[in-house]
């Protein structure tokens, strides 16, 4: 039987085949390597300009840039993988909290979107919703919105570019609210699918 020598510790965690278990098995790190090309790809899927204001380093920005310029499915692959080996180097739970962050801020904004297109098409439709928009959203009195739901409302019938409709759009954007406003259209009707509405 060999003696421990009292003077050479003894490995930690060694098995009785002399293999170390604190080195993680080809399968955790594959999981793992996973898990980040899957983050990366998610930040990958963003626009520059948010990913500035992210926790992410400057090597991971730079290699997401070069990411967003290859346009070869086989490059982007590539380049996908490079990105997961980058992120070794990130916090990636933080970088993961900042993307479901981010998203719900995104999921937000399309709401409020939304309901900006639908009020935008009812007062332009029905200008004497405006009293009832404006019980909703009293900031509202500050601005002249007859003259612009008027304006809005010739350019529709004239088949003119719709300058007031956009103006109005934004204006109603920046005064709407998340959902659940009680003051908001009611959900579940349908949109006019007028073209103005992706032109905000």
């Amino acid at each position: 039987m060999r003696k421990s020598n009292p003077n050479k510790p003894e490995n930690k965690l060694e098995n009785d085949a002399g293999y170390d278990d604190s080195r993680p098995s080809k399968s955790l790190v594959k999981r793992q390597m996973t898990a980040l090309q899957k983050t990366g790809q998610a930040l990958a899927d963003m626009p520059m300009d948010r990913l500035k204001r992210s926790p992410a380093g400057p090597a991971l920005l730079e290699a997401i840039r070069e990411y967003q310029r290859t346009r070869s499915h086989e490059g982007r692959r590539r380049q996908l993988q490079y990105i997961g080996k980058v992120m070794r180097n990130e916090d990636g739970e933080l970088l993961e909290k900042w993307i479901a962050g981010e998203t719900l801020d995104q999921r937000l904004d399309v709401t409020r979107m939304h309901a900006a297109e639908q009020w935008r098409d009812k007062l332009i439709e029905q200008p004497t919703l405006l009293a009832e928009f404006i019980r909703a959203y009293p900031v509202a009195l500050d601005t002249d919105l007859h003259t612009l739901i008027r304006n809005a409302r010739n350019e529709k019938e004239k088949n003119k570019p719709p300058k007031s409709a956009r103006e109005l759009f934004k204006l109603i954007k920046s005064w709407v609210s998340v959902p659940g406003d009680p003051a908001a259209p009611v959900e579940g009707e349908e949109e006019d699918g007028l073209d103005e509405g992706t032109q905000e």
